[in-house]
């Protein structure tokens, strides 16, 4: 602890990730931690907390906050934006420890153990925040492709993947880094069908990782093989494929000028344990007890090997660091070929630099240079010479002026990327979707009830619950905790880190006095950006919020419902904002919480936030759109029981969100219940961000008029967006309904929609292209674009009774294109089968209809 730390000698970019696999082990041990303490009685919590839960986080955390800075720095070195998220991850597991130490020394036992714990004792610099690099601000158009194993990103000519080999599989990964931070989604053209690749995303914005390996089921009697393929992602790059096979069996066979392999690879042992966990092969083996001289008793460890190469070579055997026992050396011998052992030792002296670098991989290495002088196999053969000595690696390198960092062969990529404080939600799609984050928030809880909340009407909570929030990001996050009992409340705005976790039989009660709102904040009305009165619950720029728990959300609606008409003072409000948007002046001149304007407020508004959940709580009312995500990052909305029968009562409302998965809700809605959207004319044409990678799954919904909508607020652009095994066991006035008009512009592409069912609908399927409402003469058209529509499928669906199967009613100036409409059981089929307008390439399948007599099969 008294030496500064410097970076580990852990590569994110050599056999598998070393840093990400140490902290997967780290992960794991958390979860353990979580395990066991659900099922540790209340009165016990305390004590595990103190014995087990924090000094098990208080190791991880610490390890990620190193690790994850040392990747950051790594990246930031090469101008990488994602060096930015490493950064955040760091700090973030850092703040943990500060909060989970607040925690011990003021939340235990009433502040039994005040000021017992300090996380830096002594000051020793190992206990110091890790260093983190500067912003990465510069970005390029260009993508960086890093290889297993390189020091750097490979700018120039092909990539050249080590051979794969017949007798020992492996993989062989390519890291693709963003140059703006955005994610990736890379294609590759020409990948020849015995080469077998998976697309991994590596949990952070602007990293995604190609593994390949060979099929050599697809090779018999096709070897040696050769290839190359192209990398298609903001960028091209060559990749070339060799597969060989040696024909023999061995240990480990030489790719690429190298021979690497786990201790427990032997090809025979004696007098050896192997250690399930120890050492980076995660299978170290001890040889034990040492004997004297290189007899037949003595412990031995013998590694058949194949080489191409012949030449001058070195020899690699990576031990665990041990202390010599009683004062004796520590030395493993090497005898190569069945020739003379020789002796090579591992002992340090003191502090010196080979043994904090020792400490720091957890790893002595000690080498042997030797001439190979034929090709094919040979035998290495391991002794000890004293006590206690545990190989974990060996490597035979012919490249002795190797650039690249080489470790030995270690345990399988894993499939996941975990950072430091977040869960992985992984989620299927007809297109590619990354790994939804869901943080893991601190252990620690701010119960409102502590700042002054108090239940019954005559109490109004805004401020004790702002205090409790305020407490909670302070201490690094945590959850802000709503007992069980009716709170009368004014708006409540969120700061990063925080969970509002709502107890069963908590209500959080709204007032409906619009002055209890203001002042206004930064918000949006119906695509335009603006300040308004504050949403209920609201979040600006915020990252790791939720709301939790089996509580519920219920405004008093007294006087919104009054604000649901719209008088002329309401609508010459709308044509002002109209008017402010349309001509791009700036939005904070666009104060629309004044006079009669009677602009209503979002339930939850949460603007430009990153990773979002919601999760098992119950929402009664709403004044305007219940659930508004709102230009935000990665989330999940799950569990939720919504129930909202007033004016513009969407369910949820995705706008300009990108990364959001909703699943296994129930929405009872006055308006529309899933609704895609990404702005309105030139606001979301300056904002230039599409709603993108959005899938909905197993929700049920009770009443709406659609399913799913997409638009009419749509400029942005809305793509990549999935909904299936839903269902209206009621009625619905359409399962899927696309709308905009020739003032949008933006476009709407690959939406899918498939194992959806209800009682009856007037169409399953609708797209209109002249969706103008109350607009239509309200305001003037200020700029006309089209809207591109393409690659929209609807497959599965079943419904009692329909008026019409589907209509599609285009823009002559942009015809609609390919639109597949698929395995559909109508029980009745009342008006018309389908109407096509301005539409191509429109696909039908399956179609197993009841049409009542005297239906047309095509309608207006």
């Amino acid at each position: 602890g008294l030496s500064p730390v410097t970076d580990t000698e852990y590569n994110p970019l050599a056999f598998g990730d070393e840093i990400k696999q140490r902290i997967d082990a780290f992960d794991a041990m958390i979860r353990e931690v979580d395990r066991i303490e659900s099922s540790i009685p209340a009165h016990r919590k305390d004590a595990f907390f103190q014995l087990v839960r924090y000094p098990v986080m208080g190791a991880a955390l610490k390890s990620h906050n190193i690790l994850l800075a040392q990747k950051a720095r790594l990246f930031a070195q090469h101008n990488l934006p994602v060096a930015n998220e490493y950064a955040h991850a760091s700090a973030a597991a850092w703040n943990t420890i500060q909060s989970l130490t607040k925690h011990y020394n003021s939340g235990l036992m009433n502040g039994k153990w005040k000021g017992m714990m300090d996380f830096q004792p002594r000051k020793l610099p190992v206990f110091d925040r890790a260093p983190l690099p500067a912003t990465v601000t510069q970005k390029k158009s260009t993508v960086s492709f890093w290889p297993e194993n390189a020091t750097k990103p490979q700018d120039e000519g092909d990539i050249v993947a080590p051979a794969f080999v017949k007798e020992a599989p492996r993989t062989f990964f390519v890291s693709l880094f963003s140059g703006t931070g955005d994610v990736l989604s890379p294609k590759v053209e020409g990948l020849p069908g015995w080469i077998k690749m998976e697309t991994i995303d590596m949990g952070v914005d602007g990293e995604t990782r190609l593994v390949f390996s060979a099929d050599f089921d697809k090779l018999a009697g096709s070897l040696p093989a050769s290839a190359q393929a192209v990398i298609k992602a903001g960028g091209n790059k060559t990749i070339r494929f060799e597969a060989v096979s040696f024909g023999q069996k061995a240990a480990a066979y030489e790719v690429n000028g190298i021979v690497a392999l786990n201790a427990a690879d032997y090809s025979s042992a004696k007098g050896t344990t192997v250690v399930e966990g120890l050492g980076h092969s995660g299978k170290a083996v001890n040889l034990l007890p040492a004997t004297k001289g290189y007899n037949a008793k003595a412990p031995v460890l013998t590694y058949d090997v194949m080489t191409t190469s012949v030449g001058e070579a070195e020899v690699r055997v990576y031990v665990l660091p041990v202390r010599p026992m009683n004062g004796s050396d520590v030395r493993v011998a090497v005898s190569i070929d069945n020739g003379t052992p020789q002796e090579l030792s591992f002992k340090t002296v003191g502090r010196s630099k080979q043994w904090m670098s020792d400490v720091l991989r957890n790893q002595a290495i000690v080498t042997l240079k030797h001439t190979f002088k034929t090709a094919g196999r040979h035998t290495i053969t391991l002794y000890t010479p004293d006590k206690d000595i545990v190989v974990d690696q060996l490597a035979v390198d012919f490249q002795l002026e190797r650039s690249s960092y080489l470790v030995p062969v270690q345990r399988a990529l894993a499939t996941q990327a975990i950072e430091a404080t977040y869960d992985l939600v992984h989620v299927e799609a007809p297109f590619p979707m990354q790994p939804i984050r869901v943080y893991r928030f601190p252990a620690v809880d701010f119960n409102i009830t502590a700042y002054g909340a108090q239940t019954g009407t005559e109490h109004i909570n805004t401020s004790a619950i702002a205090q409790a929030i305020k407490a909670c990001h302070e201490a690094g996050g945590g959850r802000v905790v709503v007992p069980a009992g009716e709170w009368w409340t004014g708006p409540i705005h969120f700061r990063s880190g925080v969970n509002l976790h709502l107890e069963e039989g908590a209500v959080l009660r709204f007032v409906d006095d619009p002055a209890a709102y203001l002042p206004a904040v930064m918000t949006s009305w119906e695509g335009m950006e603006c300040f308004n009165y504050s949403p209920l619950v609201y979040a600006y720029e915020c990252e790791n919020i939720a709301i939790t728990g089996k509580g519920t959300l219920q405004p008093r609606m007294n006087l919104w419902k009054t604000w649901f008409p719209r008088p002329a003072p309401h609508m010459e409000a709308l044509k002002q904002l109209y008017t402010l948007a349309s001509t791009n002046v700036p939005v904070n001149q666009r104060q629309m919480a004044v006079g009669a304007n009677n602009l209503r407020p979002h339930l939850i508004h949460f603007n430009r936030c990153k990773n979002v959940l919601l999760d098992g709580f119950r929402i009664r009312e709403s004044p305007f759109w219940t659930i508004h995500l709102y230009l935000c990052d990665g989330g999940v909305a799950r569990n939720l029981n919504v129930r909202a029968h007033g004016h513009n009562n969407d369910g949820i409302d995705l706008e300009m969100t990108r990364h959001f998965l909703v699943e296994d809700c129930v929405f009872d809605q006055g308006d529309d219940a899933v609704v895609i959207k990404a702005g309105r004319n030139q606001d979301a044409w300056r904002l230039n961000t599409p709603c993108e990678n959005i899938v909905v799954r197993n929700c049920t919904i009770l009443k709406g008029h659609t399913l799913l909508g997409i638009g009419s607020e749509m400029s942005g652009g809305v793509r990549n967006v999935y909904m299936h095994d839903c269902a209206a066991p009621n009625n619905v006035l359409r399962f899927f309904f696309l709308k905009t008009n020739h003032r949008r512009g933006g476009f709407i592409e690959n939406i899918y929609m498939e194992n959806v069912q209800s009682g009856s609908t007037q169409r399953l399927l609708e797209i209109d292209t002249d969706v103008l409402y109350q607009w239509r003469d309200l305001v003037p058209t200020y700029e006309t674009r089209i809207t591109r529509i393409e690659n929209i499928v609807l497959r599965n669906a079943t419904c009692d009774s329909t008026d019409a199967v589907y209509e599609l009613k285009g823009d002559a100036r942009l015809p609609i294109r390919r639109v597949e409409i698929s395995g559909i059981n109508v029980g009745k089929v009342k008006e018309f089968v389908k109407s096509v307008k301005n539409a191509t390439d429109v696909i039908e399948n399956d179609l197993e209809l009841t049409i009542l007599p005297d239906t047309p099969t095509t309608g207006r």
